[in-house]
């Protein structure tokens, strides 16, 4: 009896890690809010809730470091914790941010903000996480 419970075993687990070993086990967590044209991308650490022009992003993790690359637009936040959650996307957004990626490292993980256009932004801090809005440039 342990032995055919033994094979069965194996048979399933066997079955189940040949589906298709490349794909990730991770899901975008992305709900749509229709009536307000918003997404949320709900992540192992928090939330962002993405608008047209305003962003937030909910985390008890304290922002380390901050800055902007161009070719493409991007908004860089690096955020403290030791992480391993895989890579998130959000592409093919409306309004200024386009894309979003999420990615850890060592000793801290990254979320990447790709913008449509030049933009000056505002980032305050709020009681549970940080506010980016997107200014276009005059």
């Amino acid at each position: 009896m342990f032995k055919l419970f033994f094979i069965i075993f194996i048979f399933f687990i066997s079955v189940d890690a040949r589906e298709n070993p490349f794909s990730s086990t991770e899901k975008n967590n992305i709900l749509v809010d229709a009536s307000k044209k918003s997404k949320v991308l709900f992540y192992d650490y928090g939330k962002i809730y993405i608008d047209d022009k305003s962003l937030k992003i909910l985390t008890k993790d304290s922002l380390k470091k901050r800055f902007l690359l161009s070719k493409p637009y991007r908004m860089v936040f690096d955020f403290t914790r030791d992480s391993d959650m895989g890579t998130k996307y959000i592409k093919n957004l409306d309004g200024a941010f386009k894309n979003i990626i999420l990615g850890s490292h060592q000793k801290y993980y990254r979320v990447v903000i790709e913008l449509d256009n030049l933009y000056r932004y505002k980032n305050d801090t709020i009681s549970n996480g940080y506010i980016i809005m997107a200014i276009p440039k005059e």
